[in-house]
């Protein structure tokens, strides 16, 4: 195909030329001329269509949806096309089909929608920092590995002269209803309070030394935007808080400063890509 263009364009320029010389053209218009003939042949290859076989096949086709693509001139499409990471169609399932070769993966979405993508990205630096640095729960598949880990947490010093155990990421999935129990932190710190913010962090799990430093037991009312989880019997608080119940103990944790945060130690990049 390039030599198809190439040869054409050759021509024309070596007869410009020979015109230039026979009529004594000036050598700026030549060069005009040979750039409008360049131009024109330049748009004749960037119109290439997915039918064309220089076009490459898409390695993903998604077909058969409904393609919200927030465009105000074209809301709703049904399929989009993509090559090495790159949207290359949008449109309907019959233009599609001419990006599809035998290495695509194509996907029916069956009418279900497609949305670009959500992207929040945000981080929590100081409740992060210092539960990567005191008691790290995060990744951990099992009551059990959740147990162990906080064991080990039992030697960390703490912070405050209560000596706060402050850490988080654990993933609210392990217990019934997300709910962790107050017991297991009571019995490996009695005499200390703990706060332990959850993976998704609008949950916060406690020990009976901190909610009595809080002032919650069974006759306290939930915040307005939070609740404190109780014992079905008892209807004492059960070491769960939520969203604003979280504040009632985090408030009274020890001021954080950068002193407080072993940077040393401190796997950043484990934690940013954490968060």
């Amino acid at each position: 195909m390039l030599e198809a263009v190439v040869r054409p364009v050759a021509a024309v320029v070596a007869a410009v030329a020979v015109a230039g010389r026979r009529y004594k053209v000036k050598e700026t218009v030549l060069l005009v001329v040979t750039c409008v003939v360049l131009a024109a042949c330049g748009r004749a290859t960037d119109e290439t269509t997915a039918d064309d076989s220089s076009v490459g096949k898409a390695d993903r086709v998604l077909k058969s949806g409904a393609v919200y693509t927030v465009d105000a001139d074209r809301n709703w499409a049904e399929a989009v096309a993509i090559i090495d990471g790159q949207i290359a169609y949008v449109g309907d399932d019959a233009g599609v089909a001419a990006w599809v070769g035998p290495q695509t993966e194509v996907i029916d979405l069956a009418g279900q929608m497609l949305l670009p993508g959500f992207h929040d990205s945000h981080i929590h630096i100081m409740i992060g920092t210092l539960a990567e640095d005191e008691c790290d729960l995060l990744r951990l598949e099992s009551e059990a590995l959740v147990a162990a880990r906080l064991d080990e947490c039992t030697a960390v010093t703490g912070l405050g002269k209560d000596g706060w155990l402050i850490g988080g990421g654990w993933s609210e999935w392990l217990w019934p209803e997300a709910n962790p129990r107050k017991g297991l932190l009571d019995a490996l710190f009695p005499d200390r309070p703990v706060y332990l913010e959850s993976s998704f962090g609008h949950s916060a799990w406690v020990n009976s030394k901190a909610l009595e430093i809080a002032g919650i037991d069974e006759n306290s009312v939930d915040p307005k935007d939070g609740r404190i989880e109780r014992d079905p019997e008892s209807g004492e608080a059960s070491g769960t808080l939520r969203d604003a119940a979280m504040l009632l103990v985090k408030e009274k944790l020890p001021p954080m400063t950068v002193e407080d945060v072993n940077f040393e130690e401190l796997d950043l990049e484990k934690f940013h890509t954490s968060q």
